[in-house]
C-alpha cells in the first residue's frame, strides 16, 4: 500500500484541535486539518495535511491512504517513540511499503526518514511545502518566526512574563506587602504546575451550551468586568477610610466573586433543568456541586477574615470545610454512578465512539470494565475512555469530550 504521510512532530493536533493520533483516511485527515487550522489559523503543520490530502486525491493508485503520524509535545525520545509504534500498527494493519513524505520544510527529515527505512518503507517522494531550504541560517529564523506565532510558544515566551510583570506592579502601586505579592504568584503557580486549572476547565466543558456562546461569552465578559470594577473600588474605598489592606482586599475580592459565582450557577442550573439529554443534565449538576462547594468555602473563609456577615474560630473553619468536602465528593461519587448505571443500561457495545468536538472517529466499544470503557480504533489499537468523559449517547454513537 502506497500511504501519503504527514509527521507531526510535536503533536499540535493534540494539544491544540484535541485529536489524537495517528489518524487515518480521507475523511479524518481532513477533519484533523479543519479543527487544527480552526484552532490556529496560523499553524503550518494544518496546511501541510491539506497539501497531503490535495497529493492524495490526484494519485491514480488504487491501494493508498493518507496518514497523520504524531509525536510528543516533550518532543525527542518521546516523540519518536510514539511515531515507531504508530507506525508499526498501521503497516500490522494495511501492509504499507511506500510511501509519499509531506512536510512543511521545518520537520528534522535527517530523523524521520530512517525510521521509514528501519520498516523497508520506500520514499517515493518528498513533497516540502511553503519553506525555501536556500540557507541553514533561512531555515532557523523561518522556524524561529513560526514558533513565536504560535500561540503556546508566545505565551511562553511574551505572555507569562508580561502578565507577571503586570500582576507585580499592579500589586506594588496598590501598596500591597511583597510577602502577600509573592503568596498569591505561589498559588497561580502550584494550579498551573498541578493542571489544576485544567480539570476545573474539564469538568465546566459542557457542550450543550455551546448554541448559545455569543451569549454567555458576552454577558459573561460584561459581569466580570463590573464585578471586578466594583470590587476594585470597595478595596479602594476601605483603605481610604483606614481600614486594614487585607481586610479591604478581602472584601473587595469577596464582592467581585459572588455575582460571577451566581452566574455561573445559573447557566450550569438551566443545564441541569433543561438539558437536552440525560447525561448531558447530569454533567450539569456536578458542574454545579462544584460551584457551591467554591461558594461555601469562600463564603467561610473570607468570613474568618472579615468578619463581615459572622464572626467563625479557625476549628469551626477547618470543620466546615471538611463536611463540605466530605459530602461533595458523596454527591459527586453519586453523579458518577448514576451516569455509569445508565452508560451500562445502554448498552453501547458495538457503538462508534466520536469526538464530539472534532467529530474524529475514535473506534468502536468492545467491552465496558468497572471504571473503564474499552474502545478498539480501526487500526486495532486499544483506547481506555473513563465513563466521566461520556456527553451524550445517541444513534448508536458515543459522544465523549477529548
Amino acid at each position: 500500500m502506497l500511504g501519503v504521510i504527514v509527521i507531526d512532530i510535536d503533536d499540535d493536533l493534540g494539544k491544540k484541535a484535541k485529536i489524537p493520533g495517528p489518524v487515518i483516511g480521507l475523511e479524518n485527515c481532513k477533519a484533523a486539518a479543519y479543527q487544527l487550522l480552526l484552532a490556529d489559523p496560523e499553524d503550518p503543520d494544518g496546511n501541510t495535511i491539506f497539501k497531503a490530502i490535495q497529493i492524495y486525491e490526484d494519485l491514480e493508485e488504487k491501494n493508498k491512504n493518507i496518514i497523520i503520524l504524531t509525536g510528543d509535545s516533550r518532543m525527542g525520545y518521546y516523540a519518536y517513540k510514539k511515531i515507531n509504534e504508530s507506525l508499526d500498527l498501521i503497516i500490522n494493519k494495511y501492509g504499507l511499503d511506500s510511501a509519499i513524505l509531506v512536510t512543511d520544510g521545518l520537520s528534522d527529515e535527517n530523523d524521520v526518514i530512517p525510521i521509514l527505512g528501519s520498516r523497508k518503507i520506500k520514499i517515493i517522494q518528498i513533497v516540502r511545502l511553503n519553506i525555501k531550504q536556500s540557507s541553514k541560517i533561512e531555515n532557523a529564523y523561518v522556524f524561529i518566526v513560526n514558533k513565536l506565532k504560535d500561540p503556546y510558544y508566545s505565551r511562553l515566551i511574551f505572555g507569562i512574563p508580561g502578565l507577571l510583570l503586570f500582576f507585580i506592579s499592579s500589586m506594588i502601586l496598590l501598596n500591597i506587602p511583597t510577602s502577600t505579592i509573592l503568596f498569591i504568584i505561589g498559588f497561580i503557580m502550584i494550579m498551573y504546575g498541578f493542571n489544576i486549572h485544567q480539570r476545573i476547565y474539564d469538568l465546566f466543558n459542557i457542550f450543550e451550551i455551546r448554541r448559545y456562546n455569543f451569549i454567555i461569552i458576552g454577558s459573561g465578559i460584561i459581569i466580570v468586568t463590573i464585578s471586578g470594577v466594583v470590587g476594585y473600588e470597595l478595596y479602594v474605598r476601605l483603605i481610604n477610610s483606614g481600614e486594614e489592606w487585607i481586610y479591604s482586599l478581602f472584601r473587595g475580592v469577596e464582592l467581585a466573586m459572588y455575582p460571577i459565582i451566581f452566574y455561573l450557577a445559573l447557566l450550569y442550573g438551566l443545564n441541569a433543568v433543561f438539558g437536552d439529554s440525560y447525561l448531558k443534565r447530569l454533567n450539569s449538576a456536578k458542574a454545579l456541586l462544584l460551584l457551591g462547594f467554591i461558594l461555601i468555602n469562600l463564603i467561610i473563609g473570607i468570613n474568618f477574615i472579615t468578619g463581615t456577615i459572622f464572626l467563625i474560630r479557625f476549628d469551626t473553619v477547618i470543620l466546615y470545610s471538611i463536611i463540605s468536602t466530605v459530602l461533595t465528593i458523596m454527591i459527586m461519587n453519586y453523579i458518577d454512578n448514576l451516569k455509569m448505571v445508565y452508560i451500562y443500561l445502554s448498552n453501547p457495545i458495538g457503538y462508534r465512539v466520536i469526538d464530539s468536538e472534532s467529530r474524529i472517529n475514535f473506534g468502536t466499544i468492545k467491552r465496558l470494565d468497572e471504571d473503564r470503557i474499552i474502545v478498539e480504533t480501526d487500526y486495532k489499537e486499544i483506547l481506555d475512555l473513563k465513563y466521566d468523559n461520556v456527553i451524550n449517547i445517541k444513534d448508536r454513537t458515543v459522544y465523549v469530550k477529548s
